[in-house]
C-alpha cells in the first residue's frame, strides 16, 4: 500500500473553507506567544492571496499561518506549477525570525 500525502492535506481544507481560525482548525489553544508569532508572520506576508516562493516551489497561500508549537507553523497553499493543495511548513529561520530570534548560525 503507497501513502498518498496529498489525501491528509487535502483533508484539511474543509476547515478553512468554513471560515475557522488557526485555533479552532487545529483544536488547541494558543498562548500569547504564538498568537504573536501568527501575527508578525501575516505582517511579514504569510496571509490569504499572498504567492511566495517556499522550498523551491511557488505557492497562492490559502490563509493565515496555523502555529502548533512554538516551532511549527503551517499555512495552506496551492502549489502554482501543478494545482495541488498543501499544508507547508513555514521556514524555521523565518518563524525564529517572526519571534525576535538570532540563529546561531
Amino acid at each position: 500500500m503507497v501513502y498518498n500525502a496529498q489525501l491528509a492535506i487535502v483533508s484539511f481544507l474543509p476547515f478553512r473553507l468554513a471560515g475557522f481560525r488557526a485555533t479552532e482548525r487545529t483544536g488547541l489553544p494558543m498562548t500569547e506567544k504564538q498568537l504573536s508569532l501568527c501575527t508578525r508572520l501575516k505582517q511579514v506576508g504569510f496571509t490569504q492571496g499572498n504567492q511566495m516562493k517556499l522550498y523551491g516551489q511557488e505557492f497562492e497561500l490559502l490563509g493565515e499561518p496555523i502555529v502548533m508549537g512554538d516551532n511549527l507553523v503551517l499555512v495552506d497553499a496551492i502549489e502554482k506549477k501543478s494545482g495541488q493543495l498543501r499544508r507547508v511548513r513555514i521556514p524555521l529561520t523565518t518563524v525564529n525570525m517572526a519571534n525576535g530570534e538570532r540563529s546561531a548560525a
